[in-house]
C-alpha cells in the first residue's frame, strides 16, 4: 500500500470503511489477472517503477492495442521492434490476425481487402466486412492482448509469431491468410457470397 499516499487513504476511510481489509486479497500480484487496461495504467506504472520491472509485460493486466501505440505506416512499422500488423473487426475489439511486421509483404491495401473479406466471415455479426479494420501497432512480446484467445486464455500472450481467430482456422483460411500476409497472393480464395 506504499503507493496509496496519505490524502488518499484519509479519503478511503471517509468513505470507503471496508478498503484496508479488502486490499490484501485484491493486490496481489498476478500476471494472469483479466484486468482490462483500456487508459495506459499499467504505462504509468512501470514509469514509476523504472528498472525494478522486465518490461510491460512484467505488469499484470491486459493491454490493448492503444492508439497511442499504433503506428503511422507500414514503413514506421519496419522500424519498431515490436511492431505488428493487427486486422480486427469493429476496431480493436475484435482480432482476426495478429502478425509481427517482419512476416509481412503484402501491401496495406491488401491487409485492409483482407480485414474486410475475414470481418465478412464473421458469423456472429451479419453485415460486418465494411467493419474490418487493419493497423500496425507496438506490441510488446509477451503482453497479454484483449481477446487474443490463445489454448485456453481469453487475453492469450503476444508470442511473437502469427496468430488467426480461431474461427477463422476452424473455416480453413489458415493458409489463405499466410499467402496473402506474404503477398503471394491478392485475396483469400472464397465467394463473399457463400460466406457461412
Amino acid at each position: 500500500m506504499a503507493f496509496i499516499g496519505p490524502a488518499a487513504r484519509t479519503f478511503l476511510d471517509a468513505f470507503e470503511d471496508p478498503w484496508r481489509g479488502a486490499t490484501g486479497v485484491a493486490a496481489m500480484p498476478d500476471l494472469e489477472r483479466d484486468i482490462i487496461d483500456i487508459f495506459g495504467v499499467r504505462e504509468a506504472v512501470l514509469r514509476a517503477l523504472g528498472t525494478e520491472v522486465t518490461g510491460l509485460p512484467a505488469i499484470p493486466g491486459v493491454g490493448a492495442p492503444y492508439e497511442w501505440d499504433r503506428l503511422i505506416s507500414a514503413h514506421a512499422a519496419r522500424q519498431h521492434p515490436d511492431a505488428i500488423v493487427f486486422l480486427s473487426c469493429f476496431g480493436t475489439s475484435d482480432p482476426l490476425v495478429v502478425a509481427p511486421i517482419a512476416g509481412v509483404s503484402c501491401d496495406p491495401v491488401a491487409l485492409l481487402q483482407l480485414a474486410r473479406d475475414l470481418a465478412a466471415r464473421d458469423r456472429d455479426e451479419p453485415d460486418s466486412r465494411e467493419a474490418g479494420v487493419s493497423a500496425w501497432y507496438a506490441i510488446p512480446i509477451g503482453e497479454r492482448v484483449w481477446r487474443l484467445r490463445v489454448d485456453e486464455q481469453e487475453h492469450g500472450r503476444n508470442r511473437g509469431e502469427l496468430w488467426i481467430a480461431p474461427p477463422l482456422l476452424v473455416q480453413g483460411l489458415g493458409g489463405d491468410i499466410e499467402q496473402v500476409l506474404a503477398g503471394r497472393q491478392r485475396r483469400i480464395s472464397f465467394d463473399p457470397e457463400l460466406a457461412p
